[in-house]
């Protein structure tokens, strides 16, 4: 691994976990001098499990609000770290397994680390939706730091 990194990719899905996330990633970046990626993945699955707040209820384009939601919450979340001193991009993926995304992203961007917020999922839940977190270690060809809150 080329450490310390000078690419640091953060899969944020915008939850409190992703935010302690990014503040680790925030942090490692700026000791570092690195640049940081955001990137979020749209899915149902994980968007209604964990509550990322979709206004305006279950009627009309559910795809089009999620993809609105995310672009603002990533346009925020970026706009608040580049005011920090830190050189952000930030990529929102529509399409695909969220961990799948995170890996591709973390390949084609040459990113040496990706960091990554964890739900600890047990029971049905673990068996339904799975884990993001255990999948980006799986499929990611760099390091992976995997931050509990």
């Amino acid at each position: 691994m080329n450490f310390p990194p000078k690419k640091i990719l953060v899969a944020t899905d915008f939850s409190d976990c992703a935010k302690h996330a990014i503040e680790l990633a925030a942090s490692i970046a700026r000791q570092e001098g690195a640049a940081l990626g955001l990137i979020h993945v749209v899915s149902f699955a994980e968007t209604f499990a964990d509550g990322m707040s979709i206004e305006g209820g279950w009627s009309g384009d559910l795809q089009g609000l999620a993809d609105e939601r995310a672009d603002e919450l990533l346009k925020a979340e970026s706009d608040r770290l580049r005011a920090a001193g830190i050189r952000v991009e930030a990529a929102v993926r529509r399409q695909g397994s969220p961990y799948l995304a995170v890996a591709a992203e973390a390949a084609k961007g040459g990113y040496q680390l990706v960091v990554c917020g964890t739900h600890g999922r047990t029971g049905v839940r673990h068996l339904l939706l799975g884990s993001v977190a255990e999948g980006i270690v799986r499929h990611c060809k760099c390091s992976v730091l995997v931050a509990r809150d």
